[in-house]
């Protein structure tokens, strides 16, 4: 009777250990199957020291890498990684040293050396042996990218985009509402020269400097025309030019004097109101009369020429008067350049 709690005891113990082993995490399961495959190696070391002679020449060195291995193996066999870790800490330098103070020229009792070969197993089959693989249940993707390890990277610049999809898998995508599903950093959204850190206005084209870096002024200057961002304002049914619109033709006057090789069509277009015969005349005069306006700002008459198109090329259907707004607008287009 009076051993019967010391049997209890020990049954209860070993019932917590029968139900604790399988609750390990993942990631603990892991981290052993890689201890496991160092304790595999170790023992390979301990084992050809052992046949060179280790006995003779490193026995410390030996026993001490023989002793921390079971050790290793143990606490392994109990769950217990950490430690088994620790023991293994000790066992490697010491199994190392046996091997290599045991030259078997020296130290071997006899001239034929058995060496004991230890299979190496890879369990995922992505040929890297389980000794060296930190993530041996799961295949690496042989893709360039931390390919050693033998873990499997899906997403390599941990941009949240798969790597299947990721056009740019080794440069993170800069998440900006721009183009953010191809995986491809977009540094200047509108290429407008002006980074987007420094860029007011980062998904509509620009000028560099000023008040607002990146952000369209009165004019912008592209390889096709000079483009106004407001619209030339005349006097109704006339071709007079209202003053407010004066600072734009200003700023087409000081793209000219920076740039004296360019050379210029000024288009005069209309919307649909009025007949064709009407319309071609109204912007024929509009047209002559932004041309007037740039000569007598120092412009040189030979680098500009005015042309009315009237209503034949809308750029929106006349279906309502913004459309028509629209479509009643003077184009700046580069001509030096053409045949």
């Amino acid at each position: 009777m009076t051993r019967e709690p010391h049997a209890r005891s020990r049954a209860g113990r070993a019932l917590v250990v029968a139900l604790t082993w399988p609750c390990l995490s993942l990631v603990g399961c892991s981290q052993a199957a890689v201890l496991r495959g160092r304790i595999d190696g170790l023992t390979l070391d301990v084992a050809n020291a052992e046949k060179n002679g280790a006995m003779r020449c490193a026995p410390r060195e030996l026993a001490l890498a023989k002793s921390h291995l079971r050790f290793a193996t143990t606490e392994l066999d109990q769950g217990q990684v950490s430690t088994a870790e620790a023991q293994l800490t000790i066992a490697e330098p010491n199994a190392r040293a046996a091997l290599s103070q045991s030259p078997p020229e020296r130290c071997a009792e006899r001239k034929i050396i058995e060496t004991v070969v230890v299979e190496d197993k890879d369990t995922d089959g992505d040929h890297i042996p389980d000794s060296r693989d930190q993530c041996i249940l799961e295949p690496e993707d042989v893709d360039g990218y931390l390919d050693e390890d033998g873990c499997p990277d899906p997403d390599n610049d941990a941009d949240g985009i798969p790597d299947k999809d990721d056009k740019c898998p080794t440069q993170p995508e800069d998440i900006d509402g721009f183009q953010d599903a191809d995986g491809c950093p977009d540094p200047d959204n509108d290429n407008d020269t002006v980074p987007d850190v420094d860029d007011l206005c980062p998904n509509t084209p620009g000028q560099p400097g000023g008040s607002k870096p990146g952000c369209p002024g009165l004019v912008v200057v592209t390889a096709k025309e000079i483009r106004i961002t407001q619209q030339i304002h005349f006097e109704f049914n006339k071709a007079t030019i209202r003053s407010e619109s004066f600072p734009i033709l200003d700023a087409v006057v000081q793209v000219l004097k920076d740039n004296q090789k360019m050379m210029l069509e000024i288009q005069g277009h209309t919307d649909n109101v009025g007949s064709a015969s009407y319309n071609q005349k109204l912007s024929q005069s509009r047209a002559d009369s932004v041309r007037t306006y740039l000569i007598g700002h120092g412009i040189e008459a030979s680098r500009l020429r005015s042309t009315g198109y009237g209503l034949t090329q809308p750029i929106v259907p006349n279906s309502s008067d913004a459309n028509r707004a629209l479509n009643r607008r003077v184009q700046f287009i580069r001509t030096e350049g053409a045949p």
